[in-house]
């Protein structure tokens, strides 16, 4: 098949997770180069997909993907500055080795590659999937003006611009 997928039902997988992982964010995960090398030899996927909140994230599957020339597709969410410039090298050739490299929004990919000192446009953008729709007007106009917001608390999500757009609303 095209794309074989990984089961969570695969006693490999589990068994694999379990003798050679820790807990990250409730996740249990191999950590090490060679428990990633053995899990991807067994598994056989057609591409390692890697979700990055760090541009430090998920290394070993990412350098055991590219040693056995799996496809790898580098999906970048945040970047924070800190690298140094080992850290900027690596992750230049890691990246000129992976099939893509992308970012859910411009600004996250212009990030990336300024902490990361990769060239400027390198990193494409994908929006993450939310369709464009007009907005419906269904508010009770006699009744309060409710509404939610489900992200972290932080000046990059711009709740304050939010906010201050809420205010401007009249009553």
């Amino acid at each position: 098949p095209l794309f074989r997928s990984l089961m969570a039902n695969d006693r490999f997988v589990l068994d694999t997770i379990v003798r050679e992982g820790r807990r990250v964010q409730g996740t249990l995960v191999p950590l090490r180069f060679w428990p990633a090398v053995r899990f991807l030899r067994e598994c056989r996927p057609d591409v390692v997909h890697a979700n990055l909140n760090l541009l430090t994230g998920c290394r070993p599957w990412i350098l055991a993907a590219l040693a056995l020339r799996i496809p790898v597709v580098l999906v970048d969410h945040l970047a924070h500055a800190g690298l140094t410039w080992r850290g900027r090298l690596v992750q230049r050739l890691v990246t000129r080795r992976c099939a893509a490299r992308v970012a859910v929004g411009i600004k996250a990919a212009r990030s990336v590659e300024r902490f990361a000192g990769l060239p400027a446009g390198s990193v494409r953008t994908i929006p993450n999937g939310v369709p464009h729709v007009a907005p419906a007007d269904v508010r009770d106009a006699a009744g309060p003006c409710v509404f939610g917001a489900l992200g972290r608390i932080d000046p990059q999500k711009g709740l304050d611009l939010l906010l201050e757009a809420l205010a401007q609303l009249p009553d």
